[in-house]
């Protein structure tokens, strides 16, 4: 595997990966880990390409993220003959992310603006001028 990433966009998180060819590879488990249940569960699977020298980008989208709640991530890649192995683990730390805000319409003033997205939270203080 050449890449594994996380990002956060709206309320959910994509998971991206790469691999740069493929041997017997049946596909991949995407499971992940909640504070909530303790414990890997999978809650996707995709399909691979077998067998091929050409690299093939994946994606999938947690659609099911509660707020407040920290999740980690990780792929198990499965062969025909049932072998497999684990990717690294994503967590909060991993998950890329940004946000934008249009303040044009506010007066001066200090503001608290909180951002929650699925495992991570920050709060900012921001004044206005």
């Amino acid at each position: 595997m050449l890449s594994f990433n996380a990002r956060s966009f709206n309320n959910d998180i994509q998971l991206n990966w790469e691999t740069a060819l493929e041997q017997n590879n049946q596909g991949f488990d995407i499971e992940r880990f909640s504070e909530e249940n303790q414990s890997f569960e999978k809650i996707a699977w995709t399909d691979g390409l077998g067998d091929t020298e050409q690299g093939h980008s994946y994606r999938f989208v947690d659609r099911d993220v509660k707020a407040g709640l920290s999740y980690t991530y990780r792929l198990k890649q499965i062969d025909f003959d049932g072998q497999f192995s684990y990717s690294r683990s994503l967590d909060k730390d991993d998950v890329e992310g940004s946000i934008e805000l249009d303040m044009g319409e506010l007066s001066a003033g200090l503001y608290s603006v909180k951002v929650q997205s699925s495992g991570f939270r920050k709060i900012e203080k921001l004044l206005i001028r």
